[in-house]
């Protein structure tokens, strides 16, 4: 995926897998930020502010309670 905002760009690809392993791979400037950072940070945020709110409006989660 690759988009444009404020004259920011930004490109993104995603693979889907059944592991629990996550590679994460971050680049800023063309530097490899081997760290992640607060973008890395940001953006596991986000995208679980998605996922979260789709299931929740779909159904999906089921509400657990200990």
């Amino acid at each position: 995926m690759e988009g444009s905002r404020d004259n920011v760009i930004v490109e993104i690809a995603m693979q889907y897998n059944t592991a629990y392993n996550e590679n994460v791979h971050s680049y800023v400037n063309n530097i490899n930020t081997i760290e992640g950072g607060t973008h890395v940070a940001g953006f596991r945020r986000a995208l679980t502010r998605i996922f979260k709110s789709y299931g929740e409006k779909n159904n999906l989660l089921r509400k657990n309670k200990f």
